[in-house]
């Protein structure tokens, strides 16, 4: 699932790539970016699952120690929106320099390229996709939001309000879940 959600990002990058140069490149470089999400996605799935064998099957709703903790990762998630890495690396994956210059280059050259551009993917979007861990990775209403908060933040690259914003509510958020986790 988080493949798919993160495959829309790389889109415009393997249509310059499709469009200049044989579709084997193009190919090299889905590739490339499908193996570095695969893996997030299994570290993701192996730590949820661990959590709740050991906390229960509802994280959100969850009290004391480690409902804060929970929470306090949600606050650090929001805090990160806000840092010059995070900025950086939304550059890099909007300009698609990776991706332009590995245009016409070899296979190889672009399943590297591809594995690459998404490491500057998970470091802009890791801690916001590893929120689902604490709000429920099947939970119908956060993943929607999460995907509409990185759709808009790739449609307003040049606007770092956006990621400033979305950082804001997941600290506001992440405070009020602490607040009533150890209050409970």
């Amino acid at each position: 699932m988080t493949l798919a959600m993160m495959l829309p990002c790389a889109t415009p990058a393997w249509r310059m790539l499709r469009t200049g140069g044989p579709a084997a490149t193009a190919f090299a470089f889905l590739c490339g970016y499908g193996i570095i999400w695969t893996l997030f996605s299994l570290v993701l799935a192996t730590i949820d699952m661990t959590l709740h064998l050991q906390v229960g099957p509802h994280l959100v709703s969850t009290s004391g120690v480690t409902g804060v903790v929970a929470a306090g990762a949600v606050v650090g998630a929001g805090i990160f929106q806000w840092t010059p890495i995070k900025h950086s690396a939304r550059l890099k994956i909007a300009s698609r320099s990776v991706a332009i210059a590995h245009r016409d280059a070899s296979t190889s050259a672009s399943l590297a390229a591809g594995i690459r551009y998404a490491g500057h993917c998970v470091k802009s979007n890791g801690l916001l996709m590893m929120t689902m861990i604490c709000l429920g990775m099947m939970n119908i209403v956060v993943m929607p939001l999460l995907l509409f908060a990185m759709v808009l933040e790739r449609k307003l690259v040049a606007n770092n309000h956006v990621s400033k914003g979305i950082g804001m509510a997941l600290v506001l958020a992440g405070l009020m879940w602490m607040y009533s986790a150890g209050t409970a």
